[in-house]
């Protein structure tokens, strides 16, 4: 739980000092932030009770795996409906957030719909555990699609409203005033001595070398990849049934693991608990 608490925390001061202008206690887009990241707990809330209602298992990969997993493919289109809109140059803000969203919509959906199939794809496969898995990841990238194209435009529009009425961002009833435009530290970094360093044809070929370097490594792990999968990267560290398979690995193993399944077996009945000895 503290791992997803200081996730979401992170990502909330990454969202509104990216999002906004930031200092500026108008520009800023904390407010925004807030909104961003609960679409992404509704999202994934909303995909763990429609999962429940299709009788599908939830497993503890997915409640691990899953906030994380939408909270990075949900934070992106933010930024992209964001400089969208504020792209446009109409006279009307609702024409601004109309000709943006035209401009960006096809891709995001067709973005969330290639995202979907793969990981249904991916719920084509025999293993249950991975199959929850896929479902659900599924199902929560259609819910953050549909939020982030209704609820975080109409809130996106609102927050504009917000700035150009001089209201401070979060305490929006509060007048703020104006702040004077501020330069945009990171676009300045990249445009400027970033593409100056990696323009220098020394640096390219450094570039080049570290990544071929670094491809070449990669094929090379791959074959010290073990075969088979180790039934407790399913588990929760310092569970009772992971510590149980860490000290059977450590004191006792002489094989692979065998395991008695019976079926309608009664151990209160002496007579069958015999037949077993």
């Amino acid at each position: 739980m503290w791992i997803v608490i200081i996730s979401y925390s992170a990502m909330f001061v990454y969202i509104g000092v990216a999002i906004g202008v930031f200092p500026s206690r108008v520009g800023s887009g904390f407010t925004l932030a807030i909104i961003g990241i609960a679409i992404v707990l509704a999202s994934v809330c909303a995909s763990m009770g429609f999962i429940a209602y299709l009788d599908v298992g939830l497993t503890m990969i997915n409640v691990e795996v899953i906030p994380f997993l939408i909270l990075a493919i949900g934070v992106d289109n933010m930024f992209i409906i964001k400089n969208a809109i504020e792209r446009q140059e109409e006279q009307y803000l609702i024409d601004n957030v109309a000709k943006g969203l035209r401009e960006v919509g096809p891709s995001i959906t067709t973005a969330a719909i290639c995202e979907t199939l793969a990981f249904l794809v991916g719920a084509l496969t025999k293993m249950p555990a991975l199959q929850a898995f896929c479902i659900q990841a599924a199902v929560a990238i259609i819910f953050n699609y549909i939020f982030q194209i209704t609820a975080f435009v109409v809130a996106f529009t609102v927050d504009c409203e917000r700035r150009k009425a001089g209201k401070v961002d979060v305490f929006c009833c509060i007048g703020g005033g104006q702040d004077p435009p501020a330069r945009d530290f990171w676009k300045k970094k990249f445009g400027g001595a970033y593409y100056r360093t990696l323009k220098n044809k020394t640096c390219g070929w450094i570039v080049l070398g570290v990544s071929l370097a670094l491809f070449g490594l990669a094929i090379a792990g791959t074959m010290l990849v073990p075969v088979g999968l180790n039934e407790q990267v399913s588990m929760t560290v310092n569970s009772d049934l992971y510590n149980y398979f860490t000290y059977e690995k450590k004191y006792i193993e002489v094989g692979p693991p065998v395991y008695l399944v019976f079926n309608n077996f009664d151990y209160q009945d002496e007579n069958q608990i015999d037949k077993i000895r």
